[in-house]
């Protein structure tokens, strides 16, 4: 195995690992997110009905941080993923 294979690898790795911790905060809190809205739905249901007006369909501002969240950790989650790419790369190559 090369040097520059080698480094490859490292660089991989050092991409695998930093795009899954990075990517599992914002994941977590989409978890948290999705319980609270769960318990939030029980509760109106046991209340006997929600609390939006009928046609109101804006969504809400737990919705839209939900889709920032989902959207950091899928770019983190593909940085994670060109990281195991670089390290199949990194196995290929030869001297």
């Amino acid at each position: 195995m090369s040097l520059l294979g080698l480094a490859v690898i490292g660089l991989g790795i050092a991409l695998m690992v930093v795009g899954a911790w990075r990517a599992w905060g914002p994941y977590a809190r989409v978890r948290s997110l999705d319980a609270e809205t769960a318990n939030l739905r029980r509760y109106e249901a046991w209340r006997g009905g929600g609390r939006r007006a009928p046609g109101d369909e804006a969504p809400t501002a737990a919705e839209l941080m939900r889709a920032e969240l989902l959207r950091q950790a899928r770019w983190w989650a593909a940085v994670a993923g060109f990281g195991v790419v670089l390290v199949a790369v990194g196995v290929i190559l030869r001297p």
